[in-house]
């Protein structure tokens, strides 16, 4: 019997260890160094910032690879058409101020490449700083901790990469505690009478595709009037859920917000939980914005109420000086993140392993190192002192709308928005 040999490699196509590193180092420090600039000197490039496209035309894949050199030129390209949020000049939402603690964590995220589904490959130290952080965001709003745990999924929190996956994993956990086993067996009434109360006032589009995602489909989504201070009116609450229950809907959950993504209100939270406690409906606050209350030391009291919510979303991206992507949704029981989980040959259901518990997801990266790095580089006590500066100015901005005759302003300030014609 004779054996073909395997063609030999082609030794210029590529290149050796050694070069390899000798290569690359030069090329991440100069790749660092041009985020640098960007986020610290707003470096004045000579395309200036582009104009929105009305139509754009994609060459083929490139059948050569480029040089570094040639690569870095591309991404200086790329960053000459960037807006920094952190320029004087700029006046936006949601980009939000990163902190260096923070960045360097996004920078060590892809290097470590931890993939937090599989702790028998990886050492399970990521999985043990995503249950600190999720520990101290629970705490900080309320919820109750453990003292130990002896597995991941007592920890009650689950990352994701956004709100709007945050909201919608909170909305699959009110489908399940709705309908005990539905995530098996499926949902064993009509889509159609499935209800979903929101306030009445600029739609969360989240909340939308969460219920087109997990099928009873955005027209069930009933708004609950709000009040003069866009504030979900609690007697109307009370009727509508009287009302969509006559003729045999169920109520599935009731969603307020924790300072909402228009207008930045945060609802009477503690007198809402009260009412969905007796009316026993799954009690949601999307806090993805108002969560940075909980390191405040004036304002936290805005946040009443929300550690009787069955479920928490919060979005470190907005507000708390990381990158993205980083959210999470916080269950007051932890048991609820049980009962979410999904079984697989391919992903070890290990004593620390997230695996089971990531909906949506496999394969899941280290993200949660962004949030953990910049609460350790400040500490609580800054970080509040930060958002009360921030609460601080937005009031300023206020009373200068207000002492301004030709402008109006269209409610009171909740939290770091102001809202004015």
């Amino acid at each position: 019997m004779t054996t073909s040999s395997p063609p030999p490699l082609n030794e210029h196509s590529r290149t050796t260890r050694d070069k390899g590193k000798g290569r690359t180092k030069p090329f991440f420090d100069e790749v660092v160094r041009q985020g640098v600039l960007f986020e610290t000197d707003s470096p004045d490039y000579p395309e200036g910032q582009s104009i929105m496209p009305r139509q754009v035309s994609v060459d083929s894949m490139p059948t050569s690879g480029l040089t570094d050199e040639q690569l870095i030129n591309e991404f200086k390209s790329i960053i000459a058409k960037y807006t920094n949020s952190r320029s004087r000049n700029f006046l936006g939402f949601p980009g939000a101020t990163m902190c260096p603690a923070a960045l360097g964590a996004a920078l060590l995220i892809p290097l470590l490449n931890q993939n937090m589904a599989n702790p028998e490959t990886c050492p399970p130290e990521a999985t043990l700083v995503e249950m600190e952080i999720i520990h101290w965001l629970r705490e900080a709003l309320g919820y109750p901790v453990l003292g130990t745990y002896t597995k991941a999924m007592d920890i009650g929190g689950v990352f994701t990469p956004g709100g709007c996956l945050s909201n919608t994993v909170a909305l699959l956990a009110a489908r399940e505690k709705c309908f005990p086993g539905s995530r098996l067996r499926g949902i064993p009434v009509l889509l159609s009478k499935i209800r979903v109360l929101v306030p009445d006032m600029a739609e969360n589009h989240s909340i939308r595709s969460a219920m087109a995602m997990i099928s009873p489909g955005e027209e069930n989504i009933i708004p609950v009037p709000v009040d003069a201070e866009f504030h979900m009116d609690q007697e109307a609450l009370r009727y509508i859920i009287d009302q969509e229950r006559g003729p045999g809907n169920t109520i599935m959950a009731c969603v307020a917000y924790a300072s909402d993504p228009m207008c930045l209100k945060i609802n009477d939270l503690h007198g809402l939980a009260q009412i969905l406690q007796d009316k026993d409906i799954w009690f949601h606050v999307d806090a993805c914005h108002g969560s940075q209350l909980a390191f405040s030391k004036h304002h936290h009291y805005k946040l009443r109420g929300t550690e009787k919510a069955d479920s928490i979303t919060i979005d470190p991206q907005q507000t708390m000086l990381v990158p993205y992507d980083c959210s999470l949704v916080l269950f007051r029981e932890p048991s609820t993140q049980a009962s979410l989980s999904t079984n697989s040959d391919s992903i070890p259901n290990a004593q620390w392993s997230f695996g089971w518990t990531g909906t949506f997801t496999g394969s899941e990266a280290f993200n949660s190192l962004k949030i953990w790095s910049s609460i350790k580089r400040h500490g609580k006590n800054s970080m509040g002192w930060m958002i009360d500066e921030r609460l601080e100015l937005t009031n300023a901005i206020q009373l200068e709308v207000e002492h301004r005759p030709n402008l109006i302003l269209l409610g009171g300030t909740d939290i770091n928005s102001c809202m004015f014609v």
